[in-house]
C-alpha cells in the first residue's frame, strides 16, 4: 500500500516527515525526501539558509522544504510514504493507481494543540483578571 501523511498544521508533521525522511528510504515529503536527508540536514546545519539548488531556484524553498511543483515534477511512483500539505482533493490523483491507499493524520493532544494553533496564529492570551464576567 501508498502510506499517505495528512499533514494538519502544528501536530508535528514536519519533524514526523524529515524524521521519517533521515531513517527510511522512499519517504516523499513537502518536508524532505529519504532520497537526499541526509545529505540536507548536512548542508542545513552548516548553514540554516537556503543554499541548495533548489533555493537558489525558489527563493523560501531547500531539500527541507521541497516546492509542490518540483514533488509534483519527480513524481510519487517510487513513494511508499508520502506527507503532503495540500487539501484533501490532493490525494484523488491516486484513485488510478493500482494501489491502496491509507491515510495517516497525527493526533496531538487537543489543548497542547489549541495553544499551538494560537501561538501560530499569533493569538495572546490575557490572564490578568477574572476569565469570566
Amino acid at each position: 500500500p501508498l502510506y499517505g501523511h495528512v499533514h494538519m498544521a502544528k501536530t508535528a508533521g514536519s519533524y514526523l516527515n524529515g524524521a521519517l525522511a533521515l531513517n527510511y528510504e522512499r519517504v516523499c515529503g513537502h518536508k524532505g525526501y529519504s532520497y537526499d536527508a541526509v545529505q540536507a540536514n548536512r548542508r542545513f546545519w552548516g548553514n540554516p539558509a537556503p543554499n541548495d539548488t533548489l533555493g537558489q531556484s525558489f527563493p523560501g524553498y531547500s531539500r527541507l522544504r521541497v516546492p509542490f511543483e518540483v514533488m509534483d515534477e519527480i513524481g510519487y511512483e517510487d513513494c511508499d510514504f508520502v506527507s503532503q500539505e495540500r487539501d484533501w482533493g490532493w490525494w484523488k490523483r491516486f484513485a488510478s493507481w493500482n494501489v491502496s491507499v491509507e491515510l495517516h493524520l497525527p493526533c496531538r493532544d487537543p489543548i497542547d494543540h489549541l495553544l499551538s494553533q494560537c501561538n501560530f496564529l499569533g493569538v495572546t492570551f490575557n490572564c490578568q483578571g477574572d476569565l469570566v464576567p
